[in-house]
């Protein structure tokens, strides 16, 4: 088994660029495709899980649950496999955007139109899926994305299916019975105590009602530990918005707060109705997101042996507030604060002159070393930068501004954030 690094080929094929996203099992590369030069996004294990049963099957069966739950708003599936190198692999499409939880990371809510146009789309996806049988288990804010679409609009995307569940097909179990999986803050009470006979597509529905909850009000019902937030959802009635929540229309609370019932019998009943009743508590509804800040009609991208071709994107007004245009980029980041201090995180987006990094906490050095792969090349750097600002919500969002930066990579970001259509 060789160490998962740029420049490897997976089964023949996928040449593997740079890191996108590293997790606790998985770990994503942008990769090209040796045959059509198609760019996707390879999901492989970490080198320690290689030789792990559990893992191997989970990442394989989110292959067949990805292929069973394709909808317009799930990320898509294209190919699945083993080789003798890395073992089991998963490609799917390559998005370009942000993820949700990086927007509410640097913005204390959204609009309500906007977060019903979110909630609207992934209640009729997840409807789909779970007419289809599958329970994703791990709807949060860190897995859903606001993606380009090919015909420049902005696309909501749900991802990371690595827990999800399905009782139609008959794979083998591979969680226990009465174990917990998902992130505390998102589970439904039933969840929480691992009450398996009632877990169902409530689940869903309440993980999806946080997430927007959490949208409008920049925090979520609960917060903690698993035992914490268990114990707070025993001792309090059912949730309800704070009193200082005017800018969310009240039949929009009522829609929220019904899809947060404790008891999953009084919730919506389907994501389908949830989704209808998100609709009808506000009006008009706009058909997309304008939460990416990208211009229409950016130039091409410089030519380079990693780009991909541009596309358009959707017009939205943006006031201009920084010196230079930035635009999203997702990719690991470590920042080196002192000899042998150093957080990890990653990037939500580009400029030439610094970066925005979400990590697990702040930083409170006054200069840093940040190191992180080029958009176009995925050329490892090394950066001297200091941290401009920080915010303090779930983790930290620390805005770098870099202090001094290679010409050629300068002229690398520039390219990029030009051709996506980036704004100050």
């Amino acid at each position: 088994m060789r160490s998962l690094e740029p420049g490897i080929v997976v089964d023949h094929k996928y040449e593997l660029r740079r890191e996108i996203e590293r997790g606790g099992v998985c770990v994503v590369f942008d990769a090209v495709h040796a045959f059509t030069g198609a760019h996707v996004a390879l999901k492989l294990l970490q080198d320690r899980f290689a030789g792990n049963h559990e893992a191997v099957e989970r990442l394989l069966r989110e292959a067949r649950l990805l292929t069973l739950a394709r909808h317009s708003n799930v990320v898509t599936a294209l190919d699945a496999g083993r080789c003798a190198e890395v073992g089991p692999y998963l490609a799917m499409e390559l998005l370009e955007g942000r993820t949700l939880a990086g927007i509410l990371a640097v913005r204390p809510a959204l609009a309500a139109r906007e977060v019903v146009c979110l909630g609207a789309a992934l209640s009729e996806a997840l409807h789909v899926v779970h007419q289809r049988g599958v329970l994703h288990r791990d709807v949060k804010p860190a897995n859903i994305f606001i993606a380009r679409s090919d015909a420049g609009r902005e696309l909501v995307k749900l991802f990371d299916f690595g827990v999800a569940a399905t009782e139609e097909h008959h794979e083998p179990k591979l969680t226990r019975q009465g174990a917990i999986v998902g992130t505390p803050e998102y589970m439904a009470p039933e969840q929480l105590r691992a009450e398996d006979d009632r877990i169902g597509p409530g689940v869903d529905e309440y993980a999806l009602a946080v997430s927007l909850f959490e949208a409008l009000t920049g925090a979520t019902p609960y917060d903690g530990n698993y035992a914490q937030i268990l114990l707070a959802m025993e001792s309090n009635p059912e949730v309800r918005f704070p009193e200082a929540s005017e800018n969310v229309p009240g039949p929009l609370q009522k829609v929220i707060e019904r899809a947060l019932s404790k008891n999953p019998e009084d919730r919506h009943g389907s994501l389908e109705a949830f989704g209808l009743a998100l609709r009808a508590s506000v009006t008009p509804v706009p058909d997309q997101t304008s939460l990416l800040g990208l211009r229409r009609d950016p130039p091409t991208l410089p030519p380079s042996s990693g780009s991909r071709d541009s596309k358009t994107v959707i017009d939205v007004p943006v006031p201009a507030r920084r010196k230079h245009p930035r635009a999203p980029y997702i990719t690991p980041v470590r920042v080196v604060e002192s000899e042998g201090r150093h957080l990890d995180g990653r990037t939500e987006d580009i400029s030439e002159g610094g970066l925005l990094v979400l990590a697990d906490r702040p930083s409170d050095a006054k200069r840093v070393t940040v190191r992180f792969a080029l958009p176009i090349s995925g050329k490892i750097v090394a950066v001297d930068a200091e941290p401009r600002w920080v915010q303090r919500a779930r983790g930290a969002a620390i805005g770098l501004r870099f202090l001094e930066l290679d010409p050629e990579a300068c002229t690398e970001i520039r390219g990029y954030v030009t051709a996506m259509g980036g704004v100050a």
